[in-house]
């Protein structure tokens, strides 16, 4: 009788052994995937506010413009709470100007975008992104 018991102790502990190594990889495996979402979903919302950044720092510069004369070269900083924007506004004739707009998030994203604004007919007439 004593060498059944050791027949069937010998089968029990290596089952368990096989059966919680599997399910540890299991979940490593499945901790990698969500550290590899997390990251992706953290530079998508970077992405996000980048854009974000250009199209406010837009939209500042078009109310600055349609205030008054804006002399060639002249730069404006915009301050956010997620950022900031540098713009650089140089006139091309009496109605359109070009404004080169760099931001950065304050996670040190960096973009830049460039456009042109017809002043007379208040509408951009075009709009060129660079990301790095």
């Amino acid at each position: 009788m004593s060498r059944k018991m050791n027949a069937r102790n010998g089968f029990i502990t290596p089952l368990t052994l096989s059966f919680a190594l599997l399910l540890s990889c299991f979940l490593l495996a499945q901790l990698t995937i969500y550290e590899s979402e997390l990251m992706f979903f953290h530079e998508q919302q970077e992405i996000v506010i980048r854009e974000a950044l250009l199209f406010l720092g837009m939209n500042d510069t078009i109310a600055n413009i349609q205030k008054g004369e804006v002399p060639d070269g002249e730069q404006w900083l915009f301050e956010y709470e997620v950022g900031s924007s540098v713009v650089a506004v140089h006139l091309l004739d009496e109605n359109r100007y070009e404004a080169t707009i760099s931001c950065t998030t304050k996670k040190q994203i960096k973009g830049t975008a460039v456009f042109i604004y017809n002043k007379a007919d208040k509408g951009i007439e075009s709009w060129m992104e660079e990301n790095r």
